[in-house]
């Protein structure tokens, strides 16, 4: 019986202030901005954590079996703000002088999504001749709602070994 335990963790966070005076292009006299400036703050917080469970046995040689069991959990968090001043008076000030200017743009943004699966798998094999396979996998996901949050997934195989059986001459 063999636990693994994993996981993962990133934190981006981004800041760009952008100040504009009467010499850029962007903030010149002919412009309709004049001078300018805009603040931007964004994050993200991502997270991962998956658990899986294997167990193995053989039985006299001839039954062997090969199990999985995992569940696994991801979660992420946005935010963005931003907001533009235009034809700040005293350029000398530079984003000190957001205040002294005219209020242009204001953009928020806050999301959020999480995930949660869940998995299964069951091989067997007689020696090493036949083989059968037994998987399942649930996917839930926040993104979706009501009877459409989980997804599931089922599958099967079989199969024989050809190389083991002799044919007749």
């Amino acid at each position: 019986l063999k636990l693994k335990v994993s996981g993962g963790y990133t934190y981006d966070a981004r800041s760009n202030d952008t100040f504009n005076n009467s010499k850029t292009r962007y903030g010149s006299p002919i412009s309709t901005d004049k001078v300018n400036a805009q603040v931007v703050r964004q994050q993200r917080l991502t997270w991962l954590n998956e658990n899986v469970l294997t167990y193995q046995v053989n039985i006299n040689k001839k039954h062997f079996f090969d199990s999985l069991l995992g569940i696994t959990l991801q979660n992420s968090d946005y935010e963005y703000y931003s907001y533009k001043t235009v034809q700040i008076p005293n350029e000398a000030l530079g984003m000190a002088g957001m205040s002294e200017g005219t209020p242009s743009t204001t953009k928020s943004l806050k999301s959020s999504w999480s995930m949660l699966s869940f998995l299964g798998r069951l091989n067997y094999n007689y020696k090493s001749l036949y083989y059968a396979t037994v998987s399942f996998r649930s996917d839930g996901s926040s993104k979706f709602r009501g009877d459409n949050r989980f997804g599931y997934f089922p599958s099967g195989s079989l199969a024989v070994s050809y190389t083991h059986l002799t044919l007749p001459t």
